[in-house]
């Protein structure tokens, strides 16, 4: 079906506007950052793709007020105390209910909710739909806010010796495509 050139140049004027305002932009980043965020927070994945094992070795002990609800709270040797013991963190996650063989980087969504600019419910297990920041016409940031989870950001990143809180090469691709598919179905 052909167009006229006024009906095309509306298309322009469009295109044009969301490009100003930074709508397609918004909507390319926001598909990237919500695949960056599907890798870390349910795949568990870095950058390259690799995955991290929770030790299995390391005892530790947990407030009350981060243990699971209905936990009996005792110590190691059985004594009612204020925190309760573990034998690894792999037997908190599973006491919790949560992943416990692969690190999926997620206990009780801070980090997550922090990332994507989003809150997340502390039981959640999906990934909720990114709020990017926008700082000026068609810049927009993903960053944490908060001191201590960009500390525990960059905690397991050096621990680990792998890049995680990054954008992939695919997931740059997917913000890639997503700004030409913006592009193309205003110009259709």
């Amino acid at each position: 079906m052909a167009i006229s050139p006024s009906q095309y140049a509306a298309k322009l004027r469009r295109l044009n506007r969301d490009l100003e305002s930074g709508e397609i932009m918004l909507l390319a980043g926001g598909s990237a950052i919500g695949k960056m965020a599907e890798r870390i927070f349910v795949r568990g994945e870095s950058v390259t793709g690799t995955t991290q094992k929770y030790d299995t070795r390391d005892e530790l002990w947990v407030s009350d007020n981060v243990a699971p609800k209905g936990q009996t709270n005792k110590g190691k040797f059985g004594a009612n105390i204020k925190t309760t013991y573990y034998s690894s963190y792999s037997a908190f996650r599973s006491a919790m209910g949560r992943e416990s063989s692969t690190m999926n980087f997620r206990l009780n969504n801070e980090l997550q909710s922090d990332l994507l600019n989003s809150p997340v419910s502390e039981g959640a297990t999906g990934v909720p739909t990114p709020k990017l920041r926008q700082t000026r016409p068609n810049e927009f940031i993903v960053s944490l806010k908060n001191r201590k989870n960009s500390e525990k950001a960059n905690g397991l990143e050096d621990r680990f010796g792998v890049k995680i809180f990054r954008l992939s090469p695919s997931e740059v691709q997917i913000a890639k495509d997503a700004y030409q598919f913006e592009i193309n179905k205003r110009l259709q």
